[in-house]
């Protein structure tokens, strides 16, 4: 996210990565956007840190998921600009001031002429309406962990265990199931002016979310708009309004998690001397470096940044060029320079750096967590919880052995039983 001024407004722009990392095409299908009503929403019709391509686009909005086009979105054209609501700026950018509850919904942007509906700039965009959405909880990758085991870890428990009406609804007849997580937006400037060497900061945030996962392996017709909705959402804030309205049970318990600030340690030129900035690649470290954690076959695409189409770019992995239209069935490099990792492996970890011309512009280290190990984790976990109950149990059984056998003397044998029967005598038995 970056800051737009608009007249004299300053406002959030809310913008999709091109970098992003994508797991499915419904996954990628659009970015949740929280706001606070009476706010000012500002939505980007262009990627992070891009500029607009003057292309002739326009701003749709349905309150419907993944069903036909919406409506085209009414701007305002009063003469005074402070009476204008809502607006569209000269780089395609959609403002709605005064943001309130009927605004909420679906927005997407897509050029004049194209056919059906463009991905690629969608938001969901609800109102908060939580108290926490303005409480945050900051650290670096440890404080984060801490954070995750203390509050998500303990509500995803809950939500497995839920087992109210219409919870198993969901989960039986719709193959729904719920689970927070954190959506990660991008890292923001670094803060290293008039600090000591490599004691600068940066941060970025943790949008607390509730994954909506469908593991129907067929497709059911939904019956009402609730399930409509369900089935082709993937994930909601976990303050949001519609949350609450769809499903109560997981808003009261997803909605108490405060967002999370990672911040980690930097090492920038101060100030905007352009010389400067480019000097940065000129040395030992890289202008940009990231990194990745990817599960086993996910997909990645990076873009090597500050080049075009004409820049002279080379592409390492753990020093080894990777040439133009290179391709292992997981690594590929395309025509303009974009890094592609597919289906990838544990064979696909490693520092993965970009030149543009002799400078060193990005280093990427991607990490991949197997399955299997993932699996076995919870199988032993479970093995443990196994031994245990198998332990009790077995103790409690030969207690309850060892017990009746001193108590046999109070037994009624089979004779006495006979006996009683015949002179009209009956016992209660257990079974």
């Amino acid at each position: 996210m970056i800051k737009l001024t608009v007249s004299q407004t300053t406002g959030t722009i809310n913008c999709r990565e091109r970098n992003r990392l994508v797991t499915s095409p419904k996954s990628d299908a659009y970015d949740c956007v929280d706001i606070k009503e009476r706010d000012t929403l500002i939505l980007a019709c262009h990627f992070c840190n891009e500029n607009d391509d003057d292309s002739a686009k326009n701003w749709y909005k349905s309150d419907r998921l993944g069903l036909g086009q919406g409506k085209e979105v009414v701007y305002d054209m009063k003469n005074e600009e402070k009476d204008n609501r809502v607006i569209l700026t000269t780089d395609h950018d959609l403002v709605v001031y005064n943001f309130t509850e009927n605004d909420t919904g679906l927005y997407y942007c897509k050029r004049y002429g194209s056919e059906g509906i463009s991905d690629k700039f969608s938001f969901l965009v609800d109102i908060i309406i939580s108290q926490n959405s303005s409480e945050y909880v900051s650290g670096n990758v440890s404080k984060w962990k801490d954070y995750h085991d203390s509050k998500i870890h303990p509500i995803n428990e809950q939500l497995k265990k839920a087992n109210s009406k219409e919870l198993a609804y969901l989960k039986h007849s719709l193959n729904l199931t719920f689970e927070v997580t954190n959506h990660w937006g991008s890292w923001g400037e670094c803060d290293a002016c008039f600090k000591p060497q490599g004691e600068g900061t940066r941060k970025k945030f943790g949008y607390c979310r509730v994954k909506i996962l469908n593991k129907a392996k067929q497709y059911r017709k939904p019956k009402n708009k609730k399930e409509e909705f369900l089935m082709n959402a993937s994930e909601m804030g976990c303050g949001s309004k519609k949350l609450m309205d769809l499903i109560p049970e997981v808003s009261l318990l997803a909605k108490i998690i405060p967002y999370f600030i990672q911040e980690d340690k930097c090492d920038t030129v101060c100030g905007k001397d352009k010389l400067k900035q480019f000097l940065i690649g000129k040395g030992t470290q890289f202008k940009y470096r990231k990194t990745y954690v990817l599960q086993q076959d996910a997909h990645l695409i990076i873009v090597c940044p500050e080049s075009s189409i004409d820049s002279s770019i080379v592409w390492r992995r753990n020093g080894k060029v990777i040439k133009t239209g290179y391709n292992d069935d997981h690594v590929l490099v395309d025509s303009f320079n974009s890094l592609y990792l597919t289906d990838v492996t544990p064979d696909q970890e490693g520092n993965y750096t970009c030149y543009v011309g002799d400078m060193r512009m990005q280093q990427v280290k991607v990490f991949v967590v197997k399955k299997s190990q993932i699996l076995t984790k919870a199988f032993v976990r479970y093995l443990g919880y196994l031994a245990f109950i198998l332990s009790l149990t077995l103790s409690c059984y030969c207690a309850g052995l060892v017990i009746t056998f001193n108590r046999r003397r109070y037994f009624l044998t089979f004779q006495e039983l006979k006996q009683d029967e015949a002179r009209g005598i009956k016992h209660n038995f257990l079974f």
